[in-house]
C-alpha cells in the first residue's frame, strides 16, 4: 500500500511539475509573440500551413488591420498583379494575407473563421469563390482532408457562437469526407461521434473529452511555437509601400503586354507552358467531354450556404468575389455559357439572401489574359480584382 501511494504521489507531482512547466512556457510564447511585429514576407506567403491551419498569425494578421482574403489554387498565381504582390500601395496601404490553396473550399473556410478571435465590421475580409467548385455532386474528399486544420476543428467544436445544429452540419460532412483518412482520425472520430444520435456514442465522446482536451491544448502550444519561430524569422524583412498613385491606365497595359508574351501557342488564351503540358496532347479528346457535368446539384451550395450564415452569425462582413472562368475554353468542352450562368444566378441569388456585397465577374469570361489557365485568374484578371478591392475598401 506504501508502494502505491509513493507510486501515486510520484505520478501526481510529475503531472504537476509538467503542467507548470508547459504554463510557464506558454506565457514566455505569448510575451514574445507580442513583442513581434507580422509582416507582408508572412501573410503574403501561400500555401503556408502554419498560417492557413494556425489560429495566432491569422488573428496577429486581423489585429494588425490587414485584408484576409480567402481562396484557393488562384491564390498562388504566378503573375505580378496577385493581390499578394500588388499590395500595399498608396491608395490601400494595407498587407493581404492569403488564407488558402488548392480545394480549399466553403466547409473549412467556415471552420477556420470561427478561429478568429475579437473580429469586427472593420475587418477587412474578402472571399473568391471559384466556379470549379460547384461542378459535380460533391467537394474533393482527399482536397478537404488536406486543408482541414485539426486545431480549427476543435476551436469550432468548442466555440460558444456556434450553436449545436451548425456543428452537427460540419461533424455530418466531415463524418463521409474524412472517412479512411490517416491524417485526420482524430477529427474523424470525434465527428462520427459527435453527429451520432447513439447514447453509446454520446457515452463514448464524453469518455474520449478528456484526452480531446489534451490533444487540443498540445495543438494550441505548437500552433503557438510555430509561429513564434516564423514571426522570430522574419523581424529583419523591410517592407515598403508604393507611394505613388496606382496608374491604373497604365497597369492593364502592362498587364495586356504580360498576357501576349505569355499566350502565343493557342486560341484559349492560356499560357503558352500550361497549353503545352496539361491541353495539347488531349485537345481533340477534350472539345465537348464535359458537356454532362452537373452544375447545379453540388453539396457545396449547402456548404457555401452555411458559409455565409457563420459569416453573418460572427459579424463578419466579407466581400465576395465570384470567380468566373474561361469562356473560350469552358465552351469548347461541352459548359456553354448559359449553363455556366446558371451557376453565376444561383450563387448570387444565395448571396443576396445575405446581403453581402459581391463582385460578379461574369461578364469577363471572354476578355483575353483575365485567366491565365482555363480557371485562375491571370495578369489583367489579378489587376481587375486588386482595383475593385481599393475602390471597395477606399
Amino acid at each position: 500500500m506504501k508502494k502505491f501511494l509513493r507510486y501515486s504521489s510520484l505520478i501526481v507531482f510529475s503531472l504537476f511539475l509538467t503542467f507548470f512547466i508547459l504554463n510557464k512556457y506558454e506565457r514566455y510564447l505569448d510575451d514574445e509573440i507580442n513583442n513581434f511585429t507580422i509582416n507582408k514576407e508572412i501573410v503574403s506567403a501561400y500555401a503556408l500551413k502554419e498560417k492557413d491551419k494556425g489560429v495566432v498569425l491569422l488573428n496577429k494578421s486581423l489585429n494588425n488591420n490587414d485584408l484576409i482574403i480567402l481562396g484557393s489554387s488562384e491564390l498562388g498565381a504566378d503573375v505580378p498583379q496577385n493581390i499578394r504582390k500588388f499590395f500595399p500601395i498608396n491608395e490601400f496601404p494595407y498587407n493581404t494575407n492569403s488564407v488558402g490553396r488548392a480545394y480549399a473550399q466553403s466547409l473549412v473556410d467556415s471552420i477556420r473563421i470561427s478561429s478568429f478571435d475579437n473580429i469586427n465590421e472593420d475587418n477587412k475580409i474578402a472571399l473568391i469563390v471559384s466556379f470549379q467548385w460547384f461542378m459535380g455532386k460533391d467537394i474533393d474528399k482527399k482536397g478537404t482532408q488536406a486543408n482541414l486544420s485539426e486545431l480549427q476543428f476543435y476551436k469550432f467544436m468548442n466555440s460558444d457562437k456556434v450553436d449545436i445544429k451548425e456543428k452537427k452540419y460540419v461533424a455530418e460532412r466531415l463524418t463521409k469526407l474524412l472517412k479512411n483518412s490517416q491524417e485526420q482520425n482524430r477529427t474523424w472520430l470525434y465527428s462520427v461521434l459527435y453527429q451520432s444520435d447513439s447514447v453509446i456514442c454520446e457515452g463514448i465522446l464524453n469518455i474520449l473529452k478528456p484526452y480531446f482536451f489534451i490533444r487540443e491544448k498540445f495543438l494550441v502550444l505548437k500552433d503557438k511555437y510555430d509561429a513564434y519561430k516564423i514571426l522570430k524569422n522574419n523581424q529583419n524583412y523591410s517592407e515598403e509601400i508604393n507611394k505613388n498613385d496606382v496608374n491604373w491606365h497604365l497597369e492593364y497595359l502592362n498587364a495586356e503586354k504580360n498576357g501576349i508574351e505569355a499566350c502565343t501557342n493557342n486560341k484559349f488564351y492560356v499560357y503558352d507552358e500550361y497549353y503545352t503540358k496539361y491541353l495539347s496532347k488531349d485537345i481533340e479528346v477534350l472539345k465537348g467531354n464535359s458537356k454532362n457535368v452537373e452544375l447545379l446539384k453540388s453539396k457545396e451550395y449547402d456548404d457555401f450556404e452555411f458559409l455565409l450564415g457563420m459569416f453573418k452569425k460572427l459579424n463578419i462582413r466579407p466581400y465576395i468575389i465570384l470567380m468566373s472562368t474561361n469562356g473560350y475554353y469552358y465552351d469548347y468542352i461541352g459548359i456553354d455559357k448559359e449553363k455556366r450562368y446558371s451557376v453565376y444566378d444561383k450563387l448570387v441569388e444565395i448571396i443576396n439572401n445575405y446581403g453581402f456585397d459581391y463582385l460578379d465577374l461574369r461578364d469577363k469570361e471572354y476578355v483575353p489574359y483575365f485567366y491565365k489557365d482555363v480557371m485562375h485568374f491571370g495578369w489583367k484578371g489579378w489587376l481587375y480584382v486588386d482595383e475593385q478591392i481599393t475602390k471597395y475598401y477606399k
